[in-house]
């Protein structure tokens, strides 16, 4: 009787010890998350610590030396101050801007990998900050175009491809805002040279032509611009087949080419495809957003924190 006693006894502090051990386990596995997320919770933390401690160091460093600053906390992929830095006046500029963010709210991104600081800011107040406009220097050109008769105007850029005249085929032909860039920086002999040493280009330029002058152009009206656009065909053994100098989607089946003229004036030329790019690269530059905030962002990059957006820069 007493040894059936103990092992009743024995098989009942088992069970005991394992539900004490299962709900142990339970506990464990109940307080898991709690740890993790408080561990979360204090990685954040420190990291918004060290975010704003990098904002105040770099703010310092700028105040003191631009080139330091670049060196230490611009990304290089985002600003191209390695090799020279900007004027005075940008500089000036660009301190009043991060100074804003010395005691700014920040944001951790993307698994703690990027970071943003933000603040809230009126249009009004946001134009002591924005870059001034650019001045625009008057730019004499010196150039009329091939006229606008469409068939006339290929033929004649044709005739001056294959006659090595390359200077009136750009004149002539190439939209005005890239001629007036290329005299700003006085690049133009640049440019010529360039096209007379390619000759895959030249060869398939040749090849465009004769091929446009085969067929007939859609005249439409494309955002603001009167366009002749070509729709041509690019064979296997077509020279540089797969380079695309400009693509509209909207106008055409892009399976091919498609090849687009501009009426500027009274004369025909290239249509001004690098416009938008133009454009949107001046919009690009991180300013107001439309909810009324401007950001400072931040990414890590080989364990390092660099900033790689600065508002109005």
């Amino acid at each position: 009787m007493m040894c059936k006693t103990r092992l009743i006894n024995s098989g009942l502090m088992i069970l005991v010890g394992i539900g004490f051990y299962a709900e142990t386990v339970q506990a464990q596995t109940r307080r898991e998350p709690e740890r993790r997320s408080r561990s979360e919770m204090l990685l954040k933390e420190r990291l918004e610590d060290r975010l704003k401690t990098e904002t105040a160091d770099a703010i310092k460093l700028l105040n003191q030396d631009f080139t330091s600053f670049a060196e230490k906390y611009l990304d290089s992929d985002a600003f191209g101050y390695s090799e020279e830095k900007p004027a005075l006046s940008e500089i000036v500029r660009m301190r009043k801007v991060l100074n804003q963010f010395a005691a700014a709210p920040v944001l951790l991104l993307d698994e703690n990998q990027e970071a943003v600081l933000y603040l809230k800011m009126t249009e009004e107040e946001s134009k002591a900050f924005a870059p001034p406009a650019p001045v625009k220097k008057k730019t004499e050109l010196d150039v009329t175009g091939y006229g606008d008769d469409i068939k006339e105007v290929i033929k004649s850029g044709l005739a001056d491809v294959q006659a090595r005249n390359y200077q009136d085929f750009i004149n002539n032909l190439y939209p005005l805002a890239e001629l007036e860039q290329l005299k700003e920086q006085e690049r133009e002999s640049w440019l010529v040279e360039q096209l007379s040493e390619n000759d895959l280009q030249l060869k398939q330029l040749q090849q465009d032509f004769q091929q446009l002058l085969s067929i007939e152009p859609t005249i439409t009206d494309f955002q603001g611009m009167t366009l002749a656009v070509y729709q041509i065909s690019t064979g296997k053994n077509y020279p540089n087949a797969n380079q695309y100098r400009y693509q509209f989607d909207e106008l055409g089946e892009p399976s091919d080419r498609i090849v687009a003229f501009e009426k500027v004036g009274k004369n025909w030329r290239f249509v001004d495809g690098n416009k938008q790019a133009r454009e949107a690269l001046q919009s690009a530059r991180g300013g107001l957003s439309r909810d009324g905030f401007i950001q400072l962002r931040w990414e890590l990059k080989d364990s390092e924190w660099r900033i790689v957006e600065i508002p109005f820069f």
